[in-house]
């Protein structure tokens, strides 16, 4: 939230702020992740393939980045490749 308040207050009609302000609450962070343990590499080609693959599946199904779908998706994944 802090940086969306940093992004309105040099630009009211950021969309970026906007858009921070309207899916902080239901978008997984990789942060959010670690605190239940869920370890994800700096840097792994690996796991930014397989995030491609899932982002071209659900835009494909027009589906959105916030579906318990997609989140079961991507645990799977991982589970697959920890």
């Amino acid at each position: 939230m802090l940086i969306a308040n940093e992004l309105l207050s040099r630009n009211k009609d950021s969309n970026s702020a906007k858009f921070i302000l309207r899916t902080a609450g239901i978008v997984t962070l990789f942060a959010e992740l670690t605190t239940r343990e869920i370890h994800i590499p700096d840097n792994n080609n690996h796991v930014e393939t397989l995030m491609g693959i899932v982002g071209q599946r659900i835009k494909k199904n027009r589906q959105s980045w916030v579906d318990k779908n997609l989140d079961i998706t991507v645990n799977t994944i991982w589970q697959i490749i920890s």
